[in-house]
């Protein structure tokens, strides 16, 4: 899992130096009792191809969640993002997130959750950091 993150990371924050193990694993063991944060992974043989995260916070913004999907570069073009997405989202709706903020990182396809997030208005804005 550790892998897949620092590919995540890696995307998002490209001039920007992968966290350390240990800096990871303290931040997946200790998540705020406010939150809930199921995952969803898409595996082949022995290896994670394909991740999904929801969050909704329990005390506070209670209208807002946030979905975030990656598939790893070897493995796109497969539809697997469409394919997390639909359970995420379901997920969200679940817990009464009526708004879902999320990240796509430049040049990603996008379609595959405004093909799902029917019930919601989509917003694109440009990130505040340049890249």
């Amino acid at each position: 899992m550790y892998g897949v993150c620092v590919e995540m990371e890696t995307e998002m924050l490209s001039d920007d130096p992968p966290k350390a193990f240990d800096a990871w694993a303290g931040e997946w063991r200790i998540i705020s009792p406010e939150l809930l944060v199921p995952r969803w992974l898409v595996w082949e043989d022995d290896e994670i191809v394909a991740v999904a995260v929801g969050v909704a916070n329990l005390t506070q913004n209670l209208d807002n969640g946030f979905a975030r999907i990656h598939v790893r570069l070897q493995h796109r073009g497969r539809r697997l993002a469409r394919q997390l997405a639909t359970p995420v989202l379901d997920w969200l709706e679940s817990q009464k997130q009526r708004r879902v903020a999320t990240f796509i990182a430049k040049d990603a396809p996008w379609e595959a959750l405004a093909e799902r997030a029917t019930d919601y208005e989509l917003f694109y804005w440009e990130a505040p950091i340049a890249e």
